[in-house]
């Protein structure tokens, strides 16, 4: 990140927490490259970034976790074009002391655990918890509440919470529990519902022509996003 460059230097790009790692490395690889701008990643939880945006009123493009952020910033007249990007699987990850063993999600949902959801003002994964949570039968998803403990405002905040051990599970995603080397449990397909990050081209933006340059770059090195167990799936904004 390039912490010198002015504003009509820089693209602005706020990234969900779950996206930051190969975000930021593709980032780095277009600022070591001679462009004519630098990219800025901003990530956090996606209710946060929004606060963050509309508060500065900068932005060139926004990558949320999950449809309902897209919808808030459709409803503020946020948007100029946007397109699926990437799918993300809900799990419970398992912290570290937890290594090498497993834990069937009947065992977590009738056991004694300290379980992280998060806050779904802030956390894409939170307010997709909330669809899976329809499809459950009422006793399982009451039994995973009463087991629910603190409330992370993103899903790097769960992730730290893992490794530190402070809990025992949390929900994050399939692919940063793999990128940590964490155990995980599956949520039943019956229940779990399919999460989408989406790209957006923000009415912000300062130029048009850096934002598509840059979205042509994401896809010309979308081996970045492979590399973390991402595969990109979008082919136009709209």
């Amino acid at each position: 990140m390039v912490s010198n460059a002015s504003d009509t230097e820089s693209l602005y790009w706020f990234v969900a927490a779950s996206l930051s790692k190969p975000s930021k490395a593709l980032a780095e690889k277009f600022n070591g490259e001679e462009h004519s701008f630098k990219v800025m990643i901003i990530s956090g939880g996606s209710g946060e970034l929004i606060s963050q945006i509309t508060l500065s009123g900068k932005g060139d493009l926004f990558t949320p976790a999950s449809d309902e952020f897209l919808t808030i910033v459709k409803d503020k007249k946020m948007v100029k074009s946007y397109a699926k990007f990437i799918k993300q699987t809900p799990v419970f990850a398992l912290a570290r002391k937890y290594d090498s063993k497993e834990i069937t999600f009947d065992e977590l949902v009738n056991g004694n655990y300290k379980i992280a959801i998060g806050n779904p003002r802030t956390m894409a994964m939170a307010l997709t918890y909330q669809a899976i949570e329809k499809k459950m039968p009422k006793d399982i998803s009451e039994k995973i509440r009463k087991q629910e403990y603190g409330s992370p405002l993103d899903v790097n905040q769960s992730l730290s919470y893992l490794e530190m051990n402070t809990l025992d599970a949390a929900l994050i995603y399939d692919t940063m529990a793999s990128n940590a080397n964490l155990e995980y449990i599956r949520i039943p397909k019956a229940y779990n519902v399919d999460a989408y990050a989406y790209l957006v081209a923000l009415t912000s933006e300062s130029s048009d022509k850096h934002t598509k340059e840059f979205i042509s770059f994401i896809f010309k090195n979308k081996n970045i996003f492979s590399k973390y167990g991402y595969s990109l799936m979008m082919d136009e904004l709209k």
